[in-house]
């Protein structure tokens, strides 16, 4: 059996669904922020100490509700704004393109006239992404070894590059730019 609830009581309902529905614009928000706040205030009805009436209680008690749902949605936007910046990428040109595809290149025609053994280990290194350790247990050879063939690599690649008076960080950025 259902006990009706005091006038009141409903009058408090109404009132506060509809001063949340004016401060947060949404239905289903503000319905679930008065039914939060009805369920806090009976888990609380014997603790609860009214000083004034119901109604400025209750009002009272949604001000601060409403606060905190602004807050946590600010909290929730400042989180998507920081995730949204970090994993943007600037769209790319099409002469951003072009001019990356004519370095690829231009790095591929460099390589192949490196000695084979260099030409394989920086290839390794700055395409497959491989560190010098893998590329040395992957060949069976020292680390050491790795290190020689692809500082030679990379001078190689300076020398090639410094006659047309492109910076060499520039180079090894496109280098480590994968497809």
């Amino acid at each position: 059996m259902t006990v009706p609830l005091p006038k009141s009581t409903t009058a408090s309902g109404r009132c506060c669904s509809t001063q949340a529905f004016q401060r947060l614009k949404s239905v289903e928000a503000s319905e679930d922020l008065v039914q939060d706040l009805f369920i806090s205030f009976y888990q609380r009805r014997e603790e609860v100490q009214i000083q004034t009436t119901l109604n400025a209680y209750l009002m009272t008690a949604l001000k601060y509700r409403i606060f905190n749902a602004f807050r946590a949605r600010k909290v929730e936007l400042s989180h998507q704004d920081g995730l949204a910046r970090a994993t943007y990428e600037p769209p790319v040109t099409p002469e951003q393109l072009y001019e990356h595809t004519e370095l690829r290149n231009k790095i591929y025609q460099v390589a192949s006239r490196m000695p084979e053994k260099c030409r394989e280990m920086f290839l390794m290194n700055r395409f497959e992404q491989l560190s010098q350790q893998e590329i040395a247990d992957r060949l069976d050879i020292s680390v050491s070894t790795v290190q020689k063939h692809i500082t030679k690599a990379l001078a190689i690649m300076k020398a090639e590059f410094g006659s047309q008076q492109l910076q060499y960080d520039i180079i090894a950025m496109a280098i480590l730019i994968r497809d």
